[in-house]
């Protein structure tokens, strides 16, 4: 038990503590709401309360939920017990909660590994006090313009806050990220070879790494899987990629497989484990936690009968039910979110088949408010060309934004005659034409999940009225 935070940092934990308990009587998970607490009557809480023996972090721009969910999921399976922040919120004081519901009532923690998200900003807060032994990124791309549009920044907070002990798991391919904490001379790098449709260029309207990171000069790629993604080489100073310790050599979407070398073993033995719903995004998340799986201690056989058995992207991320033959789709990406919304309509138009679409991409829980403020710009930077294909028959809009993305649709290319607005989220439902196509998805945020969710509801029982 930690004993130097005193009589002011017993008395935050037992405040904490009962915060957390009253929400959970009335039905809540806790949240972050009980760091809150603590943090207030104890502003050096994180240094006081006893830590687990091993601490995981996850950060990234985009899949740093769905890559801890996903090891969670693996290492709960193997009987692995963990704190995780799973419903307590990945900034400070959410961190805090999680680790204040790993301590008992005598202040010692339960669990000894603690495997948690974490926002990148709040980094800098929260590191210097509670050191990890493995910090994975994902990826590090633009991000909402108002908080954090610009990789570099947040690449630079993140890289002053990481202890210079810690082992560093990195995207190979993602060279912003991939040069994070020249200080941390323990690193392991992951990589996705090429795949069959590779494009020799980076992807989308815009680009986070046009230049070479090293001196400036121009980049050409081998090969690129999303965004800047990819192989590539300085045609000035040669500067290129780190050499991958885990490499995916091969993947089969049909048989819902991928392979993965794990280079640093001798020999660079290969194992093959299920990928359940393929895609580049969810191939790089699901790799990023079959490495950390593997550093964490668990066989490749033991990943490999997790991910059989069903253990997969959440369903929260990725839901699919089939109606009278038609395919109810629904996607969680991030509204302001360039590389996250541009890899969703990506994903759509690569699907097969005629398809309706419905974007719900504003911020529904600012929506109405007087002192809020929308960035639209972000909107003709998302990949929305990607809808303007033919087998894309309906685009629908709703919300305040509506107009502003109907405008940057027609600037996409979309026709007109293919978009249709709604005023309100409810119409949504009974504005989409049903005839002529084979899937319907829907594209949402956050705080519009329980809105989507309604919606394919309503869908459905139209699509069961047609008999």
């Amino acid at each position: 038990m930690k004993t130097n935070g005193g009589i002011r940092y017993r008395a935050a934990l037992a405040a904490g503590k009962a915060a957390r308990a009253v929400i959970r009587a009335v039905g809540r998970d806790g949240g972050h709401y009980p760091g809150v607490v603590a943090g207030m009557i104890d502003p050096a809480f994180l240094d006081h309360i006893d830590k687990p023996e091993q601490i995981v972090f996850v950060m990234g721009t985009n899949g740093k939920t769905t890559t801890a969910n996903l090891l969670n999921d693996i290492l709960a399976d193997n009987g692995i017990g963990l704190v995780d922040n799973r419903a307590g919120g990945n900034v400070t004081e959410g961190i805090i909660s999680t680790l204040m519901k790993n301590v008992d009532a005598g202040g010692n923690a339960r669990e000894q590994l603690a495997l948690m998200e974490l926002d990148e900003l709040h980094s800098r807060l929260v590191l210097p006090h509670v050191k990890p032994d493995y910090l994975l990124v994902t990826n590090l791309y633009r991000d909402g313009f108002v908080r954090n549009a610009s990789p570099d920044y947040v690449g630079g907070v993140i890289s002053r806050a990481i202890p210079a002990d810690t082992t560093l798991v990195l995207n190979a391919d993602e060279l912003i990220s991939a040069r994070l904490a020249p200080q941390c001379e323990k690193r392991i790098y992951f990589s996705v070879g090429e795949l069959p449709d590779d494009t020799r260029e980076a992807q989308g309207l815009v680009s986070d790494l046009p230049v070479c990171p090293e001196c400036g000069g121009k980049i050409s790629y081998e090969w690129c899987h999303l965004r800047h993604l990819g192989k590539l080489t300085c045609e000035s100073c040669g500067y290129t990629n780190p050499s991958p310790d885990y490499l995916v050599t091969g993947v089969d979407a049909d048989a819902h497989t991928f392979t993965m070398r794990e280079c640093c073993e001798p020999g660079e033995p290969e194992y093959r484990y299920r990928i359940a719903s393929y895609s580049i995004t969810n191939l790089y998340n699901l790799a990023a936690a079959v490495v950390l799986a593997r550093r964490l201690g668990l066989a490749p056989e033991q990943i490999a009968a997790s991910l059989d058995k069903g253990v997969e992207v959440t369903k929260t991320r990725y839901n699919e039910n089939v109606v009278r033959g038609v395919r109810l789709i629904d996607m969680f990406t991030k509204g302001w979110n360039i590389p996250a919304d541009s890899a969703v309509f990506k994903k759509i138009r690569e699907e097969p088949g005629a398809k309706a679409v419905v974007v719900m991409l504003n911020d529904h829980h600012m929506e109405g408010r007087a002192d809020s403020s929308n960035y639209t710009g972000w909107m003709y930077s998302a990949d929305l060309f990607h809808l303007a294909d033919e087998s894309v028959k309906q685009v629908v809009f709703a919300g305040d934004r509506a107009k502003d993305f109907e405008l940057a649709a027609l600037v996409a290319g979309i026709p007109a005659e293919r978009i249709t607005v709604c005023a309100t989220d409810d119409e949504v439902a009974d504005a989409i034409r049903l005839d002529g196509v084979d899937s319907i998805w829907w594209s949402y945020e956050l705080y519009s999940r329980d809105i989507a969710r309604r919606g394919e509801a309503r869908v459905a029982e139209r699509l069961e009225g047609r008999g």
